[in-house]
């Protein structure tokens, strides 16, 4: 059986007969299928069969797998299935008439109202997204979908979670995923700390949607130029208003934009603030419109809630297509963690800085010898809205341990920190790496913390005083 149109009629898996092929993406053909079993619409991915053999192009096919059956909301695609056949393997997922928000741009700019709306829609998704630990890192207008059978106004799907990074399950086994020197996703949407530092922090996902909102309110990119040009742009090059290439647009939306577009991932606002922002400037609740059915012409309103979980024989097709594959794919999957989330008071969505292994000088800590632990703003959930999913709640951590003051010895001013668990370590709040970890002090008390992946309640201190001296080294035990 060979690729391409010669597909077309083909019942995969006795269910799914492909009717029509709509596009070729980077990892494989979308077909336009039929369930016949169930008699509906659906669409179907199939890898590209030269890159079933390919671990890299492979991998980040089960990622999409994954990721696309861990984020349900109401502003992305649901995966219904997914296995082999004859070699070939495949996605399916639920169909819906849609337009790129591409093809949309190329007609010319959009209202800030509109902006407005497909904005929160795809901050929404994202949120979501961010709540499961998964981030997108390829946002750009190819994978932002309007659909078509809209009522009124745009309902917005975002897609190709292929791409993304699963938190919990990279660890530095797996970075063979990406080439050595490479990076996801389009340069005219990618955050400056994945260019010069090669770290991409789930606010990432939002630079991209801050791009995205000037390119649809001025017709154009913040960055233009050479691919070398723009990336160096979005590193050092001040930020845009759009209201300097479109002086309509308010005031409020420029500086949304510039938020967004922020050098530093703490300088923008997590995803669901950002609808709140939106709404605040637009003056009403920003909810996606009623779609109507495309086979029985009902009209179908919009769900936040969670959709139902991945069927049991989906899941038994991705374990089948890893036993074939044998242990060389498995071990790219081995379970770990490269960025570590926290999430903002009043937005759920991540926000701690990304891991730097480059050790800097903090600065000394003010007396007392023991730092007071900062005040914690209680949680402030997103608003409701009858059609947006709120944020999955996340458990309280437990109380840190009391911590335990470190003797002074004299010597050189390093501490080398230890663990007897692979643990993310912190100094002065501030997180440098994996233990084991040297870290070079000034005089004065600093407060360093070890954390186990994943797991915040296991959070632990202790307090150490650099005085001209050496401390012994610390050891953290979980």
């Amino acid at each position: 059986m060979s690729d391409g149109d010669a597909l077309v009629g083909t019942l995969l898996g006795g269910r799914y007969k492909l009717l029509e092929k709509q596009s070729d993406e980077l990892l494989g053909s979308v077909y336009r299928g039929r369930d016949v079993v169930e008699d509906k619409l659906v669409q179907v991915k199939i890898l590209h069969p030269h890159l079933a053999a390919d671990n890299t192009r492979f991998g980040r096919f089960l990622r999409e797998v994954q990721a696309t059956s861990m984020v349900r909301h109401a502003n992305t695609i649901e995966m219904v299935d997914s296995g082999t056949h004859e070699g070939l393997h495949f996605l399916v997922m639920e169909f819906f008439p849609a337009h790129t928000l591409e093809d949309e741009l190329a007609k010319g700019t959009l209202s800030v109202d509109r902006v407005a709306h497909i904005a929160a829609q795809i901050a929404s998704a994202i949120g979501a997204a961010h709540q499961e630990s998964v981030t997108h890192r390829a946002l750009s207008p190819r994978n932002i979908l309007l659909l078509d059978n809209a009522r009124t106004g745009d309902f917005v799907k975002v897609r190709d979670f292929g791409l993304s990074k699963l938190e919990h399950f990279d660890d530095e086994e797996s970075t063979n995923l990406t080439e050595m020197g490479s990076r996801v996703g389009n340069t005219k949407y990618m955050a400056p700390e994945y260019i010069d530092r090669d770290r991409f922090h789930p606010k990432g996902d939002l630079y991209a949607l801050g791009c995205l909102m000037y390119e649809m309110l001025v017709g154009e990119p913040p960055y233009t130029g050479r691919a070398a040009e723009v990336l160096s742009k979005h590193v050092v090059a001040p930020i845009p208003k759009p209201s300097e290439k479109v002086p309509s647009v308010p005031d409020w939306m420029d500086d949304i934009v510039v938020a967004l577009m922020g050098k530093s991932p703490e300088d923008r606002p997590g995803a669901y603030k950002l609808v709140a922002q939106l709404e605040d400037g637009i003056g009403h609740t920003l909810a996606p419109p009623a779609l109507a059915d495309p086979a029985k012409g009902a009209v179908k309103r919009s769900r936040g809630s969670k959709k139902p979980a991945l069927p049991m024989a989906a899941i038994a097709g991705v374990i089948g297509v890893l036993v074939l594959l044998g242990g060389s794919v498995l071990a790219m999957l081995g379970v770990g963690l490269v960025l570590i989330f926290t999430w903002d008071p009043g937005d759920q969505a991540p926000s701690v800085a990304p891991v730097e292994i480059s050790i800097e000088e903090p600065a000394p800590a003010p007396e007392p010898e023991v730092p007071v632990e900062p005040e914690v703003e209680p949680e402030v959930q997103p608003r409701p809205s009858p059609t947006r999913s709120n944020p999955r709640p996340r458990p309280a951590p437990a109380a840190a341990p009391a911590p335990v003051v470190q003797p002074v010895a004299k010597g050189r001013t390093s501490v080398t920190v230890k663990s007897n668990r692979k643990a993310l370590v912190f100094l002065n709040g501030d997180p440098k790496g994996f233990a084991p970890i040297t870290l070079q002090l000034p005089p004065g008390n600093h407060r360093i913390e070890a954390m186990l992946p994943s797991v915040p309640e296991s959070r632990q201190k202790q307090v150490v005083k650099i005085d001209k001296g050496t401390n012994d080294d610390v050891t953290f035990t979980f």
